[in-house]
């Protein structure tokens, strides 16, 4: 169904509060990726399977179990690398915790950090256990320069329960419970807007939440955003986040459905934009700049999501001339790619010039029942009437259609892949005389593309 990222140090993570997500997870449909800092394959603490002092506090019996499973997991075994997550391959993000030494290693990475923020950007379900807030805490919103977490309440490893575990073993182990000079709540209670918005929760030391039973276990949930404190909890955060991925599944499959039956939109597309779809324009910017393409940035147009003007209304040595309106011609940044993709197979049937009569025009086209939003409403699509010849020949579609020179550059066109094209061939009730190129674009997260168009 939806796959969720469990970032992880390569050692001394807490077993139960993976394993026991990760089963349940799994359990439920879902697929859990791994990704550690370069790819290298995780261990847990290995004090928590054999026991901190004289065998105990450690993970309890089932958990131990679940984790010798997760170690047999292909997933597990080869995790991604931090470098190569993408925030649109995942449907939820679930953050761990621990306090062993090789924990730093992901609480205090800089480049974790960022993804991170990148992830909580798109508004879809992030969960935290323990330790885990202290990422987020540390993990800077780009557009207001303070925490993610700034504004939310959450809950973490409460002071007193890691106090406690560092006076009981210290004799023994040192500071193995302090992974930090500051405690954990602190530091996550410094990052949030008001002291109140950090929640303990009932006071607990040895009281566990199980798979039947989550008396025991607390949870805080603001939003898409859902915390825990301890192992203890770690049942209930995975069964609250399977529940919260239902909804998201139900309330996406019934978005994308309606953007299919209603409005005839590209699959994904929403309005105001999505975080997808900003992205998506972002990319779409740099891929005209390495490409050389000379736009600007244009004001903005209803329903058209990343605005511009190409420069001279030429691409890669393809011209496109206007049939009487005037400039500047505002497009989706899509529609400019498409052109730039395209211009050489363009130029190979020798066209030097596309004439035009629309880009973008907000109106409604009507399909016998209702009226529906063109794509010409998004800056998505060009009618184009016309194709020119290096040696000056015109060849118009509704007089010359379907000559060779047509004919060779809508199959090549359609082959190529950019575009969703109407004409005279497969549409002559509506275009009969020209062509309707439409930028084919899918903007659903990855992690839920499977899901039809």
């Amino acid at each position: 169904m939806a796959r969720i990222l469990v970032p992880l140090p390569d050692r001394d993570f807490d077993v139960t509060e993976v394993a026991v997500p990760w089963k349940l997870l799994t359990r439920a449909g879902h697929e859990v990726v791994f990704a550690t800092e370069a790819g290298a394959t995780p261990a847990a603490d290995p004090l928590l399977l054999s026991g901190v002092l004289f065998g105990a506090l450690g993970a309890e019996p089932e958990a131990k179990a679940f984790y010798a499973e997760l170690e047999r997991a292909p997933g597990f075994a080869r995790p991604r690398r931090w470098a190569d997550l993408d925030p649109e391959d995942f449907a939820a993000l679930f953050l761990p915790g621990g306090h062993a030494a090789g924990m730093r290693q992901y609480l205090g990475s800089a480049e974790l950090q960022a993804k991170v923020a990148g992830f909580w950007a798109t508004g879809r379900p992030v969960a935290a256990i323990c330790h885990g807030p202290l990422v987020l805490a540390r993990a800077v919103d780009p557009a207001t320069g303070r925490s993610v977490l700034h504004g939310k309440k959450t809950t973490c490893l409460p002071k007193y329960m890691e106090r406690t575990a560092f006076y009981l073993t210290a004799w023994r182990r040192g500071r193995y419970y302090r992974t930090y000079p500051a405690y954990v709540e602190d530091e996550v209670r410094g990052a949030l807007a008001s002291a109140d918005d950090l929640v303990r929760g009932p006071r607990v030391l040895t009281r566990r939440g199980s798979d039947g039973d989550d008396r025991a276990a607390f949870t805080v949930r603001d939003g898409a955003y859902l915390s825990a404190r301890w192992p203890g909890d770690s049942y209930k955060i995975a069964k609250e986040l399977i529940a919260g991925l239902a909804v998201l599944v139900v309330l996406l499959w019934g978005a994308l459905a309606s953007a299919r039956t209603r409005l005839n939109m590209p699959a994904g597309w929403t309005w105001p934009p999505s975080a997808a779809m900003a992205d998506r324009g972002r990319a779409c910017l740099a891929h005209l700049d390495a490409l050389g393409v000379s736009w600007r940035a244009a004001p903005p147009r209803r329903k058209v999501t990343t605005p511009i003007y190409l420069e001279d209304m030429t691409v890669a040595g393809v011209a496109l001339v206007p049939l009487a309106k005037k400039g500047p011609f505002v497009m989706d940044c899509l529609l400019a790619a498409a052109f730039a993709d395209t211009a050489a197979v363009l130029r190979s049937a020798g066209v030097a010039e596309l004439r035009f009569a629309e880009i973008w025009d907000y109106r409604n086209i009507n399909d016998g029942r209702r009226p529906i939003l063109s794509r010409h409403a998004l800056g998505l699509a060009v009618d184009v009437y016309a194709l020119v010849t290096d040696d000056g020949v015109r060849h118009v579609v509704e007089a010359d259609y379907p000559d060779a020179l047509l004919l060779t550059v809508e199959d090549w066109l359609r082959a190529a892949g950019s575009y969703r094209i109407l004409g005279p061939g497969n549409d002559p009730r509506h275009h009969h005389d020209h062509f309707h190129l439409e930028v084919q674009v899918d903007y659903r997260p990855r992690s839920l593309a499977a899901l039809p168009p």
